[in-house]
């Protein structure tokens, strides 16, 4: 395998989320004669992309989960991998709270260092405020430093990095054709799930704090309130999933949200919306909204999604602090899009498109080895 170049991510899980996304798309195109990925994921749970890496014969290796506490051990896991498997020649760090730990490791091995931002804010509980320290001396021990945008660049990174040569803004690409409208497809999944004569609302995002399903379902009260006949499609997993099933149940929404597992062919549940609904409180990139935007739909999000992430006429920006009830006038007046294959061949010309931008990556990778 010397001939090709060896590539570990670190990652916090291998579920269907944005940054675990990204890096299977990323796996998927790559030349795989040239370069050879493996998987650092922390705890022991089977995550949710790891059976089509095992098929795929991909190594997963186990570091266990970093408690603050357990700052020793923790490193001592990485130290024993990297001097173990001599094979890596590069780190690429998405785990970016304790990537000040293990990409420092990674360099007394002599292993060239990447690390990758996803995000531009996290809260301030008390292991977030921790890992904010952690976070800071990362601009001073990577050897090139990764963003799916320039906020999110500066916010971890800090704005001097981003003027540097060695930060580059990675795009978040995606293969458009998966998502393009298919009139068979949404007849299909809407007659699965009896939703043929339906509005359809959705979102699909882990159930944890920043995606902000609390609002969406404030949201869908001041919609019924209004009767206005819709349903909310929430795809999706997470940690704060039995906290919102019973927030449902209590302001009796049942009948009009639906939670449906996230599953490998997610693509296809842009096709059953009408419309996507993307509330967020922070997002590094948001790239659900450019699958939505090249399903055709027409989106309704918060501010702090990035400008780079509106790709097409079709994203409604509303502030979060304007209240559900506004939010939910806003989007009874939203028509549903008309001729939704169209927007395919404009997110096709952008940096998304994977065909394009896997390229870019490649040559990156090359010079991080070279240099």
């Amino acid at each position: 395998m010397r001939n090709k170049i060896n590539i570990v991510h670190v990652l916090g899980t291998l579920d269907a989320g944005g940054a675990e996304t990204m890096v299977m798309n990323i796996y998927r195109n790559i030349d795989k004669n040239k370069f050879r990925f493996s998987f650092i994921v922390h705890g022991n749970r089977n995550y949710f992309y790891e059976r089509e890496l095992n098929i795929d014969g991909v190594d997963i290796f186990r570091v266990r989960k970093f408690r603050i506490y357990n700052i020793f051990s923790y490193s001592y896991d990485f130290y024993k991998l990297f001097k173990r498997e001599k094979k890596w020649d590069i780190v690429h760090g998405h785990a970016r709270s304790t990537a000040s730990i293990y990409l420092l490791i990674a360099k007394c091995f002599k292993i060239k260092t990447i690390c990758h931002s996803h995000s531009n804010s996290s809260s301030w509980k008390i292991n977030d405020i921790v890992k904010k320290v952690l976070q800071y001396p990362i601009r001073y021990i990577a050897d090139y430093f990764f963003a799916c945008s320039l906020s999110a660049g500066e916010w971890l990174f800090g704005k001097k990095i981003v003027t540097k040569k060695e930060f580059r803004i990675i795009y978040n690409s995606i293969d458009v054709k998966r998502f393009s409208y298919n009139t068979s497809t949404r007849n299909e999944m809407r007659t699965m799930h009896n939703l043929n004569n339906e509005y359809v609302i959705g979102n699909i995002a882990r159930y944890i704090k920043p995606k902000n399903h609390d609002f969406m379902i404030d949201i869908a009260y001041h919609l019924s309130k209004n009767s206005f006949s819709f349903k909310m499609v929430f795809v999706g997993d997470g940690d704060l999933k039995e906290q919102l099933m019973a927030k449902i149940v209590k302001m009796n929404l049942e009948k009009y949200i639906i939670m449906i597992d996230s599953n490998e062919q997610v693509e296809k549940y842009y096709q059953m919306f009408d419309l996507f609904l993307f509330p967020s409180l922070w997002e590094g990139l948001g790239m659900v909204l450019v699958e939505a935007q090249t399903a055709g739909l027409q989106c309704i999000v918060s501010e702090v999604i990035q400008p780079e992430a509106i790709v097409t006429d079709l994203v409604t920006k509303i502030e979060l602090s304007k209240g559900a009830q506004y939010w939910a006038e806003v989007l009874m007046k939203t028509p549903i899009s008309k001729n939704r294959d169209k927007e395919l061949t404009v997110v096709e010309k952008t940096n998304y498109n994977i065909r394009t931008s896997i390229l870019a990556l490649e040559k990156l990778y090359q010079m991080v080895v070279i240099k």
